[in-house]
């Protein structure tokens, strides 16, 4: 395999948000083995420890709004600045403005919050977003009822929506941004084929990508829609399940 692309909640990342010692020397190694690695995650700005840290050739981020190789940008995806303002309005409107809301774009994060994880973030500003005005790769909002999503995917013709098991929060973004169509793009790009591709994953966002995969893996606490398309179950996130079948797989065969 010539590329191993993995989400990071859930599925590289512990249950406390770190990459342990062991899997960063399994990913060192898979590298210099000549092994491309890739990090794709619903996150963006917030991905820079990992990505510091691990160096991976490729990030896909905010969902696959955003594609970088080698430190280079070659793909973006932003909703306008007449839907991003629309979300924003009808998000404090359902909500009588009591719904957090997160807009991000190349400047940084707008919140009308103060994020448990202001110091991963590279670029933070505080306003109620009632006069935001710009682009943005997404719009993360923590909204209960499905009817208010469904009103606002009506009202924004390009708009796509993406869901995560277990929370409210809703990532809005422009249509055609998924993991699975950054995927395409990204492979397009370097020149190699979906069968040369290895993909990890643990949840909804994570479907697509692992259904055209060369081959899918998912971890132990993935969701069973997850498992059920995966090739194999490796062990869950918070016992190194990535490291451990990469090392089994691709370092002992080698």
């Amino acid at each position: 395999m010539k590329l191993i692309i993995t989400d990071l909640d859930g599925t590289l990342l512990r249950s406390d948000n770190t990459i342990s010692e062991y899997t960063v020397r399994v990913l060192e190694k898979v590298k210099a083995k000549g092994h491309m690695i890739g990090f794709a995650s619903a996150r963006g700005f917030s991905m820079t420890r990992y990505v510091d840290l691990i160096k991976p050739h490729i990030t896909i981020k905010n969902g696959g709004a955003k594609i970088s190789f080698n430190g280079d940008i070659i793909y973006r995806n932003m909703l306008s600045e007449n839907d991003v303002s629309k979300i924003i309005r009808m998000c404090r409107e359902f909500s009588n403005a009591k719904a957090l809301i997160c807009v991000e774009n190349d400047e940084g994060y707008f919140c009308n919050y103060v994020p448990d994880d202001i110091d991963g973030r590279a670029v933070y500003t505080y306003s109620d977003l009632s006069n935001f005005e710009g682009l943005a790769y997404d719009i993360s909002s923590e909204l209960v009822k499905d009817e208010w999503v469904t009103e606002i995917q009506k009202s924004c013709a390009n708009c796509n929506v993406q869901s995560f098991t277990g929370m409210s929060w809703r990532q809005f973004s422009a249509n055609n941004t998924s993991k699975e169509s950054a995927l395409i793009k990204l492979i397009t790009h370097i020149g190699i084929k979906l069968d040369d591709v290895i993909a990890f994953g643990d949840d909804i966002n994570d479907l697509g990508m692992l259904k055209i995969a060369g081959k899918a893996v998912a971890v132990s606490n993935a969701i069973d829609e997850v498992k059920a398309v995966a090739d194999h179950i490796t062990e869950s996130n918070d016992q190194d399940g990535v490291a451990i079948y990469l090392e089994k797989t691709i370092l002992r065969n080698e």
